[in-house]
């Protein structure tokens, strides 16, 4: 069956995508890694059709394991999929790039494409981190209980690191709002 892919990304993908990345709070090669290989597979949208039996943003086969059909168009099912794989990925082989990380996952027959988009997928993921009313670029270590606050208007991220020396970052949506996990 041919596939069209829109030349242009679906926002609720691209957000929902990232959201799952903040929530797992995955590294930012990781999720410049989930970037790349939604932009190579979908160009970020939620595809019902793919080459084989592949579907969704990450054109995840339920044959090679990845879900149902209908989990896998479930984007922050198959971004949490994605990413869980590439966590994994990075612990093993730190010094790949963001796009060897994705081919790793993906297993891709054009493994190289994935680096060759890195400036677009950057640029996705800017806009998602706007979006979401994080900032554009990561926010500054600092030291452990010292939180960095970033006000986004209607809500505020806070950024730390742990007594491991781990970055946490929760956020709540609204002024007196619950934080996030």
């Amino acid at each position: 069956m041919a596939c069209h892919i829109p030349p242009h990304h679906d926002r609720e993908v691209t957000e929902a995508v990232y959201l799952v990345g903040v929530e797992l709070q995955v590294s930012d090669k990781v999720m410049l890694a989930g970037f790349e290989a939604g932009w190579v597979e979908s160009h970020m949208n939620n595809l019902d059709c793919g080459d084989r039996d592949s579907l969704g943003v990450f054109q995840q086969r339920p044959s090679q394991g990845w879900g149902t059909p209908e989990q896998i168009r479930h984007v922050p099912y198959a971004a949490r999929q994605f990413f869980v794989r590439a966590v994994r990925v990075e612990e093993q082989s730190p010094q790949l790039t963001a796009g060897q990380t994705a081919q790793k996952v993906q297993r891709s027959a054009f493994p190289e494409r994935y680096d060759q988009v890195e400036a677009k997928a950057r640029a996705l993921l800017d806009e998602a981190r706007e979006a979401a009313g994080t900032p554009a670029l990561p926010a500054p270590r600092v030291s452990t209980g010292v939180p960095s606050v970033v006000d986004h208007g209607s809500g505020m991220a806070v950024f730390g690191v742990d007594d491991t020396g781990g970055v946490f970052h929760r956020w709540q949506n609204e002024p007196g709002g619950s934080w996030s996990a």
